[in-house]
C-alpha cells in the first residue's frame, strides 16, 4: 500500500477565499463580532478613515488582534507579525493584513487601544479597588465616595511592620498630628511645621528644623538628617487610618482571607494557562495596558 502525499504547488481553479479557511464554528469568530460589535466611538478611540496622512492599521482589526493574541498567548508585537505570517486565524482576523512589529511600536496603536478601553471600564472598576499602603491609593475622590456609600473596603496594611516600628520611640505613630495647627509634635515635644506638598500622592512634609533637631539631645537617634526630623503625612491620612482600623477587625480578617481563593486563584491560572510570566511593558501606564 502507498502513502498517501499532498502537493503544495497543485493549483486550482477556482481559489478559496480567506474566509474559507475558517470553520463557522471556530473560536476566532467569536472575537472578530465582538469586536465588530463595539462602538468605538462610546470607547472613546477614534475612527476617522479620511483622515490626512499615511493611513494607519484600521482599529477594530489591531483591537481585535490584541484580544485574540492575548487570549493564546501571543502579547509582543513581534510575535503577532509573526502569526498573521503563518497562523491562519490571525491571518483571516486580520483580513490578509500583515501587521509589521517596527510600525506598531513606533505608533504604540495596540497598547494605546488597550488603555483606552481600560480607562472606559475604569467607572465599572472603582468600587472594586483597593489600596496597598501609601501608593496604593490611586484616587482620594474614589475612596471617599466609596466610603461614604457604607461599602466596606478590605485594605492590607504593613500592620507587621508597624508593630516593629512602635518598639522605636522615635517611630512616627509616636509622634502627635495637631490638626487645628497642621503640624506635628514630636516625643520631646517640639513642633514640626508644614513644609511643603509633593508627589502625585499629595504627600505633605513637616519638618522640625536644623536649629530645634540641632539642640536636642536625642539629634543622632532620632534623626542623623542635617535638616531636621521630618515627617510624612498623606492627604488623605485620616481615611487610611480609618480602613486600617477597618482592616484589623476579625470580620474583615475573615473577608481578606478569601483572596487566596477569589483573587490569587485566576491570577495563577492567567500565568498558566495565557503563559503570562511578565509584563512587556514598563510603567503603571504600560502594566494598565497589559492586565
Amino acid at each position: 500500500m502507498a502513502y498517501r502525499y499532498g502537493d503544495r504547488k497543485q493549483r486550482t481553479l477556482f481559489p478559496q477565499s480567506i474566509d474559507e479557511y475558517i470553520p463557522q464554528d471556530a473560536p476566532v469568530r467569536a472575537y472578530d463580532a465582538f469586536v465588530d460589535s463595539l462602538d468605538f466611538t462610546e470607547l472613546g478611540i477614534e475612527i476617522e478613515p479620511h483622515k490626512v496622512g499615511c493611513p494607519k492599521y484600521a482599529p477594530k482589526i489591531m483591537l481585535k488582534l490584541l484580544l485574540y493574541g492575548y487570549s493564546y498567548g501571543v502579547r509582543s508585537s513581534r510575535k503577532l507579525e509573526r502569526e498573521t505570517h503563518y497562523n491562519l486565524s490571525f491571518i483571516w482576523l486580520a483580513s490578509g493584513l500583515i501587521v509589521n512589529s517596527d510600525v506598531v511600536n513606533e505608533n504604540n496603536d495596540l497598547h494605546q487601544f488597550a488603555n483606552q478601553i481600560e480607562q472606559a471600564h475604569e467607572s465599572l472598576d472603582k468600587q472594586c479597588d483597593t489600596a496597598c499602603g501609601d501608593a496604593g491609593y490611586a484616587n482620594v475622590n474614589e475612596l471617599e465616595k466609596i466610603d461614604s456609600q457604607g461599602i466596606k473596603v478590605i485594605v492590607p496594611s504593613a500592620k507587621q511592620a508597624e508593630k516593629v516600628e512602635r518598639s522605636d520611640p522615635f517611630d512616627k505613630t509616636h509622634f502627635k498630628y495637631d490638626k487645628a495647627n497642621d503640624s506635628y509634635i514630636c516625643p520631646e515635644g517640639k513642633v514640626l511645621g508644614y513644609s511643603h506638598t509633593e508627589g502625585k500622592n499629595l504627600k505633605r512634609r513637616y519638618r522640625a528644623g536644623v536649629s530645634v533637631c540641632r539642640k536636642c539631645k536625642f539629634f543622632n537617634e532620632c534623626t542623623t538628617n542635617k535638616r531636621g526630623r521630618t515627617i510624612t503625612r498623606l492627604h488623605y491620612e485620616e481615611l487610611k487610618q480609618k480602613l486600617e482600623a477597618q482592616y484589623e477587625q476579625p470580620e474583615s480578617q475573615k473577608t481578606y482571607a478569601l483572596r487566596k481563593q477569589k483573587v490569587e486563584l485566576p491570577f495563577g491560572h492567567m500565568k498558566h494557562n495565557l503563559k503570562v510570566n511578565g509584563f512587556l511593558l514598563r510603567g503603571l501606564e504600560g502594566v494598565k495596558a497589559e492586565k
